[in-house]
């Protein structure tokens, strides 16, 4: 096939065209490339949000439950220290007399403290009169000058019998009451006249307690606020006098507010007091005496715990947007590298098909080349056959040799077949050749050399002395040792290869008592190319010095 001369406008023509629409291709591909990017990216992007909003929604779920659950559960318990405060109420009022001036002896005093003994959550008990001055005490006997005339537990109660005072002492003789909570009542004889009051000091300690087991965490916090809004307790613990001025806002039944806007439990946002940390609270009011117990839980610490949860996901889906734009990047790039193969297989085709007629000039050339290598190589195997005949010892040794040493010279053939057929071949390339059926350790092995390519000739001799230099090796030398250690070494003195053989590290070395078949194989090998091979049977190890003529 060939081309007339006046085709070469054509095939240009027909080459710049087809350049223009590789190019236009590769357009439409990085555009389609990028689209593609960006989709995938806002997919992902919406499938992580989603799922950090379902994330965000089952916490919110579980701190609002949890939250609530611990709430109510100590509001009844707020309600059940008031109920025994109000007992022992019952009980001191019996204590001093229902009617009359006040008992106020030490049996009463006795009596009073047999009761607080038994109350795990009671610690003290005051009594006083009708103008306010203490008269009973569990805290000592008799009861101190102290007048409670002032106070706001005296005065809330003093014009409503049926009034309940719940609060703190915050100046008080006795700085341990500070820490507790205070309730008063009235006591009032049979006409309704009032005859005194009964305190009794409650102790917060076992709510904190309880409050502190079940570990909402998120930083939470609780408040216990009194029947008429004051607040009586905060954990972490505040001081009572900072109660007031650090207290969740106000707010009552009808707020109800949470992440998702609906919520089955009364909540709320707001900004805590304490560390102006925005919160959400949850509450629940006992049912009995009104006391709120408020759950705050740090909106900030809940986001923390959500990215926390959410670094997977995000990393995953980076992960997955970096995967696709590389698989993106490669399609692209493939797609590309398709276009300007196909703009170059067809330029190639092209410039082939007018080498084409020069190519088949050449098949004689290659066909003298070929019958001149087989001739070699049929004449290199009858040699090396009539060799083995003469020196092996019997037909099984023959058997036993002979498709080795074949292998070697195929192997050597072929390796010059593969040098694009130039029919050279190089010393490193022949020793690795020699060295791979034997899958050696490159720690055992050290070749070194200049560059040096040999002729077809010279090839096939050092292929096969190499061959069986390596056999010998294996089987008794260097090479059958763990430890030992071949040496492959060349170099170019006046036109000829010094080739150096040595290992070290094997058995110790005894010269052959007669010559070898291998023996034999070799020194034909050198006089097929005209060199010279000198041996050294070292007790640390074989020599083999071999000088390869390139002339």
């Amino acid at each position: 096939m060939t081309f007339e001369i006046g085709d070469t406008a054509n095939l240009q023509s027909a080459s710049q065209k087809t350049s223009i629409q590789s190019s236009e291709q590769r357009n439409r591909g990085l555009i389609w490339a990028i689209v593609a990017g960006l989709v995938g990216w806002m997919f992902i992007a919406l499938v992580v949000a989603f799922m950090a909003r379902a994330a965000w929604d089952d916490l919110a779920v579980g701190v609002q439950s949890t939250a609530s659950t611990v709430s109510r559960v100590l509001a009844e318990y707020s309600d059940q220290m008031l109920i025994s405060a109000d007992l022992v109420r019952q009980q001191a009022g019996r204590i001093v007399g229902d009617a009359g001036p006040l008992v106020v002896d030490r049996s009463a005093y006795e009596e009073l403290r047999k009761i607080i003994d038994i109350s795990p959550d009671l610690v003290s008990v005051w009594i006083g009169d009708a103008e306010g001055q203490a008269v009973l005490t569990t805290r000592e006997f008799p009861a101190p000058d102290l007048s409670g005339s002032a106070r706001d537990y005296y005065l809330s109660i003093r014009d409503d019998p049926d009034h309940l005072y719940v609060g703190n002492l915050i100046d008080n003789r006795y700085p341990a009451e500070a820490l507790l909570i205070n309730t008063s009542r009235r006591l009032s004889d049979p006409n309704g006249d009032m005859r005194g009051f009964v305190q009794v000091s409650i102790d917060p300690a076992p709510i904190r307690e309880l409050f502190r087991k079940v570990n909402i965490g998120f930083d939470s916090s609780l408040w216990w606020i009194g029947p008429v809004g004051r607040p009586l307790i905060r954990e972490p613990f505040l001081p009572a006098a900072e109660l007031d001025e650090s207290a969740p806002p106000r707010f009552d039944n009808s707020t109800e507010a949470s992440f998702d806007g609906s919520v089955s439990r009364p909540a709320f946002y707001g900004i805590s007091g304490v560390d102006g940390e925005e919160r959400l609270f949850f509450w629940s009011d006992a049912p009995i005496y009104g006391s709120r117990i408020i759950i705050g839980v740090s909106y900030d610490a809940m986001v923390k715990r959500l990215t926390m949860q959410m670094v997977p996901t995000v990393a995953l889906g980076s992960a997955v947007g970096l995967s696709l734009t590389v698989i993106l990047w490669l399609l692209y790039r493939a797609r590309s590298k398709g276009l300007n193969y196909a703009a170059h297989l067809e330029s190639k085709v092209r410039e082939r098909t007018r080498e084409l007629d020069r190519s088949v000039e050449q098949k004689d050339l290659i066909l003298q080349e070929l019958e001149h290598r087989v001739r070699n190589a049929f004449s290199t195997i009858l040699a090396l056959t009539r060799q083995m005949m003469r020196s092996s010892d019997t037909l099984e040794a023959f058997r036993r040799e002979f498709p080795a040493r074949l292998q070697a010279l195929a192997n050597t053939h072929l390796m010059l077949v593969g040098a694009q057929s130039r029919g050279v071949a190089s010393i490193a390339d022949l020793a690795q050749t020699a060295l791979a059926p034997y899958d050696i350790p490159p720690t055992q092995i050290v070749i070194t050399g200049p560059p040096v390519e040999l002729s077809s000739e010279r090839a096939l001799g050092v292929g096969l002395i190499l061959h069986e230099l390596v056999t010998n090796s294996v089987k008794y030398g260097s090479l059958s040792a763990d430890g030992g250690l071949v040496s492959v070494q060349w170099d170019i003195e006046a036109g000829d290869v010094h080739l150096l053989w040595r290992e070290a590290g094997g058995p110790p070395v005894n010269g052959p008592e007669k010559q070898g078949s291998g023996t034999g194989i070799i020194d034909r090998a050198v006089a097929m190319f005209g060199g010279s091979i000198d041996r050294r049977f070292d007790p640390g190890g074989v020599e083999v010095d071999i000088i390869i003529p390139l002339r």
